[in-house]
């Protein structure tokens, strides 16, 4: 038997018990120390065959592989890993984990099942950095795990993940992931189907933690998770280490009962560098505990990414993009928010925003504004959505107390039970030059607002009839300063509209 046929430097799988065989050479160069389990797996091998002085590198699968073994259309104790209900049991091991090349060369591996009450749990317990899967489909898996990191292809990864496509469900404790339960390497053009579900912290529909970079990459199954950090792809961008994600989505409902929950993301962990861009998330957003947003509970380094799902918060900082975060630019949300105390429709509690809108109706009690709830230092941004609230209610910003906000605006119904309430801002709290609060250059509507009163426009900004706002078609008149890079400014019937970094202005308008 020729171990590579093909002479590609990958080991050719045919079947399952080849595919188990290679736990006992997890390094792929086609020598074990098991020869009983490589014999057994690969009957009358000749030495050196294809794998001359150990050059092979890993695997190829070359047929799709069922755990289905007797095809009665369920995983019993009539198929072939059963295992007393166990099921598969995981490939290599934290200590020892799989170091080499799997190619799965769009084949697919059907019918996962893994009942262990363990963790490092997945078709493989964990991947080195020198370790590559790629080119594989996982479908209908059932996996189940009783401890940390839990995942359909992997447990924990410090490898590279590339165009796997996994399917079914996947329950677990903390560090919970749709394809895997920890990743510190990288994932590429990959995607997770499957619903997934935790009992502890750091649940997400593609990874649970991660501390590596995700790129080009989806999940579309719902999430839901009992502790903290919970997200509709990652539940946690780690606290140790910086992680990335860039152009990926999710699409699936996100709920939680602890804090951070978001609908692509749970948290960004605090001073890590970690941040999102080109990025969105679609699903509708609950949560109980604080920090729930649309796209990202709790995070900075934001840039552009939005949020359509909506959102309802049972506790303090909720925001159609992040409950609480900021460092936020070109983005935007058109959800409907719902919350207590600091709610926003781009975020609850937030700072250091520029290029962004949010369009969605907004609700909650106190610290309410239709773009930030808590905030400030904002620039180049506008809101158009209704805003109500019990007190310190804006149309922009319910409660300001960090920043200028320049050249922004407000044109939607801004309702309030009492004061303070304003069509831009609720309430601005001057805590000295250090801690400034102050508009410039910002506008409110005040007949679309329903807000004509007229504070201080230092700090309150000014009110102008629609005609007035809609009148100038370019940076003339009330929008003298205001940056033309930034604003499309339509025509005498038309409100601005953003087109900074390519922007859609015509999405705006519609």
């Amino acid at each position: 038997t020729d171990y590579d046929r093909d002479d590609n430097g990958l080991i050719e799988i045919t079947n399952l018990a080849q595919l188990d065989a290679i736990r006992h050479d997890l390094d792929g160069d086609g020598v074990s120390a098991h020869t009983a389990g490589y014999a057994e797996a690969f009957p009358d091998a000749a030495a050196g065959m294809g794998c001359f002085r150990r050059q092979c590198k890993g695997y190829e699968l070359v047929a799709n592989l069922d755990l289905d073994t007797n095809g009665n259309g369920r995983i019993d104790e009539g198929d072939a890993y059963w295992d007393d209900g166990d099921g598969w049991y995981p490939i290599g091991e934290v200590s020892s984990p799989f170091n080499a090349v799997l190619d799965g060369n769009g084949h697919t591996i059907a019918n996962l099942y893994i009942f262990w009450d363990r963790g490092n749990i997945g078709l493989f317990a964990a991947l080195g950095e020198d370790a590559e899967v790629r080119n594989l489909n996982l479908t209908g898996a059932d996996i189940s795990g009783g401890a940390e990191k839990v995942g359909t292809l992997a447990g924990f990864s410090r490898g590279r993940i590339a165009n796997i496509r996994v399917s079914g469900e996947v329950t677990g404790a903390a560090e919970v992931g749709g394809l895997a339960g920890r990743s510190s390497g990288t994932i590429s053009s990959s995607s997770s189907s499957t619903t997934t579900t935790g009992t502890g912290n750091s649940v997400g529909g593609l990874v649970g933690s991660n501390e590596g970079a995700i790129t080009d990459s989806y999940a579309t199954g719902n999430v839901s998770g009992e502790g903290n950090h919970v997200g509709g792809l990652v539940g946690i961008i780690g606290d140790d280490s910086g992680g990335s994600i860039r152009g990926s989505y999710a699409t699936g409902n996100v709920t939680g009962t602890g804090e951070n929950v978001g609908g692509l993301v749970g948290i960004i962990g605090d001073d890590n560098g970690g941040s999102i861009s080109g990025s969105y998330a679609t699903g509708n957003v609950t949560g109980t505990g604080e920090n729930v947003g649309g796209l990202v509970g709790q995070g900075r380094n934001i840039t552009n990414s939005h949020a359509t799902g909506s959102v309802t918060g049972e506790s303090g900082y909720v925001g159609g993009l992040t409950g609480r975060g900021g460092n936020i630019t070109t983005s935007y949300t058109t959800g409907n928010v719902t919350g207590t105390s600091f709610v926003g429709g781009l975020a609850g509690s937030g700072s250091n925003i520029t290029a962004s809108y949010a369009t969605g109706n907004i609700t909650g009690t106190s610290s309410v504004g239709g773009l930030v709830g808590q905030g400030g230092g904002i620039s180049n941004a506008y809101t158009t959505g209704n805003v109500t609230g019990t007190n310190s209610v804006g149309g922009l910003v319910g409660y300001a107390n960090f920043g200028t906000i320049t050249h922004s605006y407000a044109v939607g119904n801004v309702t309030s039970e009492r004061t303070p309430v304003g069509g831009l801002v609720g309430f601005c709290h001057y805590s000295g030059p250090r801690y400034p609060c102050s508009t410039a250059r910002s506008f409110w509507d005040t007949q679309t607002t329903g807000q004509s009163q007229v504070y201080s426009t230092r700090y309150y900004g000014a009110g102008k009839t629609t005609r007035e706002l809609q009148r100038p078609t370019g940076p003339t008149g009330i929008y003298v300063g205001w940056d033309p890079e930034y604003w499309d400014f339509g025509t005498s019937r038309q409100y601005p509209a953003l087109k900074y970094d390519g922007m859609d202005v015509g999405a705006q308008r519609r």
